[in-house]
């Protein structure tokens, strides 16, 4: 019998934004990169987070519209849809 094991979970707020993002990693996790894509796949911004604090993200030069927000780490990844507005 295989057991699935949840993926720590991952917060980020608010969404839909507009200036800023906040990212926090779950707590087994201290270091993880960020990255942003448009909907074409185009990366947009990257970053290495590097705490388990709340970490805010300047999205303020991005356009308006959806984005893909992919964060990775230890094994695990998040996908989340960004909404900048």
């Amino acid at each position: 019998v295989e057991q699935v094991v949840p993926s720590p979970k991952l917060t980020f707020y608010p969404n839909p934004a507009s200036d800023v993002v906040h990212v926090q990693l779950p707590e087994t996790i201290s270091e993880a990169t960020l990255t942003i894509r448009d909907l074409s796949g185009k990366k947009v911004y990257d970053q290495l987070l590097q705490s388990n604090d709340i970490i805010p993200i300047s999205i303020s030069h991005l356009e308006n519209g959806v984005y893909l927000m992919v964060v990775e780490a230890d094994g695990y990844q998040w996908q989340e849809k960004l909404v900048k507005q």
